[in-house]
């Protein structure tokens, strides 16, 4: 965990790219779910409109992953819905 927090903070390394969220978070949540092994509709996401995002690529998959892990953690109980995220008009 440690080593999740410190490669998060290496700033030299972020290279800012406009990322179209929608297209981002549906394989994003497709490799998670896959890899946790997780039953479909558990995360639910809704974002209103084309939403894009200048962000390093893979330092939000690692924050989205870090934070998904923490919410499945305490999430009780692991039914639909049970970690929603949304992002009305933008994020």
């Amino acid at each position: 965990m440690v080593e999740d927090v410190l490669l998060l903070n290496r700033r030299d390394r972020l290279v800012r790219e406009p990322i179209v969220l929608a297209a981002f978070l549906a394989d994003f949540l497709d490799e998670f779910q896959g890899s946790e092994r997780l039953p479909d509709g558990l995360i639910e996401v809704e974002i209103e409109g084309n939403v894009v995002a200048a962000f390093d690529r893979t330092h939000l998959h690692q924050i989205l992953w870090n934070l998904l892990r923490n919410g499945l953690r305490h999430c009780s109980p692991r039914a639909p819905g049970s970690i929603p995220a949304s992002a009305p008009g933008g994020v």
